[in-house]
């Protein structure tokens, strides 16, 4: 097994020297957050309490957890559930693809208030807000472009999600082979459910120009990355540079 299938190796390969990084866990979430003081207590109180709004969600609509489309909700339903149905749709996925972007976005809604520099990892998806341009690299399994590049982010662009699916690495569904799709949102939902669509729409290598770009026309997207073996396709406002 890739020893970036494992977090806990991946996560210790963080390079960043002026953050307190501690994780927030509850059932199968298991956040990393990076700030200047560590406010665990309080965004795992919040993950708990997202929770258990979506497991009700789902026990009352099945649909909601197994749909691989757009599904619409009631006018009554939590924040929450109306921002992984609107996400999804924009994106013509299920409204699941967007749920690891959903607690990212939960979590950092909860220290926005009291945390300037910010980074939430959720499964190799992050939410970034930051005065000082971070560098992330991009891992793509097997490919031998895997943590070769990184990608730029601008304090400008920040708060941003940049979100991550693949269809040959990971537990994360995917109807494609892509080793990477990448995507950049300010929206962390917006980008998660993309990256999902991004995922699903590269089967070869020919796909990869044509699936960036279509993904890159939705509204609210800055840009798109996806990687199959030493194949890359990019667009949007990118700053892709090289690791050593």
């Amino acid at each position: 097994m890739d020893v970036f299938r494992n977090r806990d190796i991946y996560r210790n390969t963080i390079n960043t020297k002026d953050l307190v990084f501690y994780r927030a866990i509850y059932k199968e979430t298991d956040l990393l957050i990076g700030s200047e003081e560590n406010h665990k207590e309080c965004i795992e109180k919040r993950v708990v309490n997202t929770r258990k709004i979506l497991d009700e969600h789902i026990e009352n609509n099945h649909l909601f957890y197994e749909s691989l489309a757009p599904i619409g909700y009631n006018v009554d339903a939590q924040k929450i559930i109306k921002k992984m149905c609107i996400a999804s749709k924009k994106a013509g996925v299920g409204p699941m693809a967007a749920v690891a972007g959903a607690f990212c976005s939960e979590a950092f809604d909860e220290i926005a208030d009291i945390a300037q520099e910010v980074i939430i990892e959720n499964g190799g998806d992050l939410l970034i807000r930051s005065k000082k341009q971070r560098t992330i690299a991009l891992f793509a399994g097997k490919s031998p472009l895997s943590m070769k590049l990184g990608l730029k982010i601008k304090p400008s662009i920040t708060p941003t999600g940049i979100c991550t699916s693949a269809g040959t690495i990971g537990h994360s569904k995917s109807f494609g082979n892509a080793d990477m799709a990448l995507v950049i949102s300010k929206d962390v939902l917006l980008a998660d459910a993309c990256a999902t669509k991004l995922g699903n729409l590269i089967i070869t290598d020919g796909d990869l120009k044509k699936a960036t770009e279509q993904i890159y026309s939705i509204e609210g997207i800055i840009g798109a990355v996806a990687i199959i073996k030493e194949n890359i396709a990019a667009v949007g406002d990118l700053d892709i540079v090289p690791i050593e």
